[in-house]
């Protein structure tokens, strides 16, 4: 009998306790939330605006070689650009071993570059007649570079030397 009041009060002791509530995981930190917003660029190159002088070897003498005059590309994104860490050029059409060069500023944003052609790689290949391809592009960093470069091929350098009209960005 004992066995049976035993087990009654367990059952009454079941059935009066409480259900079991269901519940859901919450998490309680409050949400953080950020936003920004960005601009990619595609870097352009300078643009050559004139080729100053194109004497060639003989024209006027070694030291006068070829003068081009240029400008850094217009816009906000090239504000305080320099030619001494922004600009590099190639002395060759493939647009290899691209290096800063001396360059001076006649005028405000206008900038002047001179290649000496009697120490211009290549110099055998341009006496025979041969041309060299002067090219400028922008660089910022270590590898972010214009995809294109401006261009001004000097011709017949020994005789009748002849500069292209610059061609700019491609």
């Amino acid at each position: 009998m004992l066995a049976g009041i035993l087990g009654v009060s367990i059952l009454a002791g079941v059935a009066a306790a409480p259900a079991v509530q269901t519940t859901e995981a919450r998490f309680l930190d409050t949400e953080e939330v950020a936003s920004s917003t960005f601009t990619a660029l595609k870097l352009a190159p300078p643009q050559i605006t004139a080729v100053v002088n194109c004497s060639g070897l003989l024209g006027l003498g070694l030291a006068n070689g070829v003068t081009l005059d240029w400008t850094m590309p217009v816009g906000a994104a090239y504000t305080g650009f320099t030619p001494a860490n922004n600009v590099q050029w190639a002395f060759n059409s493939a647009g290899t071993n691209w290096q800063a060069v001396t360059t001076t500023s006649p005028s405000a944003g206008v900038y002047r570059t001179t290649f000496n052609t009697g120490v211009i790689n290549d110099l055998l290949s341009l006496l025979l007649g041969g041309t060299m391809t002067f090219q400028v592009r922008t660089k910022v960093g270590t590898n972010w570079v214009s995809t294109g470069a401006s261009k001004v091929t000097l011709t017949n350098a020994l005789i009748n030397p002849t500069c292209s009209a610059p061609v700019n960005g491609t």
